[in-house]
Formats: C-alpha cells, structure tokens, sequence
C-alpha cells in the first residue's frame, strides 16, 4: 500500500527547517512482493517523472474492509562514501497513525501531501472495493529538513494483517546535491 511508501519518504525528508534546501530526493525503482490476494485486488506503484523530479504513482484497492493494518518501516541511507545509516525501523498501526495525523507534527507533511495528490483522503478503516489513486506525488524540499546526507537510500515497508506480511515494498532512490534548480 502506498501508505507506508509515503510514509517512508516523508520521513526520509523531514527534521528541521531552514530556508534552503541543497539537495533533492530522486526516486529511482520501486518494487512491490509478497501481494496477499486475498487482501488486494491491486496494488501498484510506479516512480515517475513529472514537473521535473521524481514522482509516485500508486493505486490501490482492497478485497476486504481492512480494521487493523500494521505497517513496518525501514529507512537505509548509504552515505557517499559508503557509510551504512539506519534513519529508522519502526512498526506502527495504519489507523492509530490515521487518527493522530492532524497531532503529530512529523506527519503533517505526509498528511499534507496525500491529500494533495490523492483522489480520495484515506481513512480508517480502509473499506473494500474503493479506489485509492495517487498521482505524481512529491514532497516540497522546503518541508523536508534542511540537511540530508548525500547518497542512496532504501525504503521498506512490510505491511501485516495479524502475524502475516500480506505487501513489501522496497523503494530505492538518491539524495542529490541541488541549488535550487541552478
């Protein structure tokens, strides 16, 4: 689900807040396994290129009406000089997560962009048969923090209904040097 993916690169680019950004996150590949079909009748998500940067493109519908998803994200960082950091592994509940958006100021930005590129505002529980489309999403460098290690990164995520992973996806991308477009 496109959820976590969104999750992770809002994550990936949000802790501070200066005024000038001198990098770019470039999404490279995105990869999608393990797909429960009892769970989903589709789930597909694409990087792609609009407005001059790296995009995603997902859609999403569910075979059942889904009450408690638990989601596991991993962020992966190797620095230029090939230097391992893990940014964060963490498992949370899609609804919790859902109801606290407006609360929690990390999310705020995720929240804002969903939104934004979404056709409809996911909400909890995530009814079966509708349609989640999500078109050329980004995220405004001016939200993400203001410094980020230059280098690769991989975004995981394991989304599990009780003990079983029913979705992974992997997301493989770039922090690049950028000067505002210069």
């Amino acid at each position: 689900m496109y959820y976590g993916y969104s999750i992770l690169c809002f994550l990936v680019l949000k802790y501070a807040g200066a005024d000038v950004r001198n990098y770019k996150i470039m999404f490279d590949r995105v990869i999608v396994s393990s797909l429960d079909p009892e769970i989903f009748e589709k789930l597909d998500i694409q990087v792609v290129e609009a407005h001059n940067r790296s995009c995603i493109d997902a859609t999403q519908i569910l075979n059942k009406r889904v009450t408690k998803l638990m989601i596991r994200s991993v962020l992966d960082i190797w620095k230029s000089n090939s230097q391992h950091m893990r940014l964060f592994d963490m498992t949370y509940n899609w609804c919790d997560l859902v109801q606290q958006l407006n609360k929690n100021r990390l999310l705020k930005t995720y929240a804002v962009a969903v939104q934004k590129f979404a056709n409809i505002d996911p909400k909890c529980p995530l009814e079966a048969n509708v349609t989640l489309r999500v078109r050329n999403m980004y995220f405004d460098e001016q939200d993400l923090p203001s410094f980020m290690p230059l280098g690769r990164f991989r975004c995981l995520f394991e989304y599990s209904i009780g003990q079983k992973i029913r979705a992974r996806i992997n997301l493989n991308g770039r922090v690049i040097a950028w000067h505002n477009g210069k």
